[in-house]
């Protein structure tokens, strides 16, 4: 399970911030040894979690640094 929180501000910015994630999880291809189970973004807070499968820590860390660089 990953979450991640984000800086918080106007209800604008929390709207822009939540179609960020949207489009950095959803513009990229995962790795086939990297399947996403469950994706909720918190409702009315800034963050979410990420429940996923994979074969350890190295293919999470690898997706991470690709979703930074979008």
């Amino acid at each position: 399970m990953l979450s991640w929180d984000e800086p918080q501000g106007s209800p604008m910015e929390y709207e822009n911030a939540q179609k960020r994630i949207l489009e950095i999880f959803t513009q990229r291809k995962a790795p086939d040894n990297f399947k996403i189970e469950l994706f909720v973004i918190r409702g009315g807070d800034w963050g979410g979690y990420t429940m996923l499968d994979c074969d350890g820590p190295l293919a999470v860390h690898k997706v991470l640094l690709d979703a930074a660089r979008v």
